[in-house]
């Protein structure tokens, strides 16, 4: 394996995610959901990731499929 050097590095990462939410009555768990709706809710997380580039070069004796 041997590293080129190239793609290192620092690089920002952000990542979103948004979900919708409904609810319904204890009685009728099951029931269709209720009003008035609840608001959509987000979370969102951001991070700086460290790349390093590796590479391999792989090679099998006989006949593969």
């Amino acid at each position: 394996m041997r590293d080129t050097g190239l793609g290192n590095g620092t690089y920002p990462f952000k990542v979103s995610i948004t979900w919708k939410v409904t609810w319904t009555d204890s009685v009728d768990p099951d029931g269709p959901p209720q009003q008035p709706g609840l608001p959509n809710g987000l979370s969102t997380f951001e991070q700086d990731v460290t790349v390093k580039e590796a590479q391999a070069v792989n090679r099998a004796g006989g006949d593969h499929v």
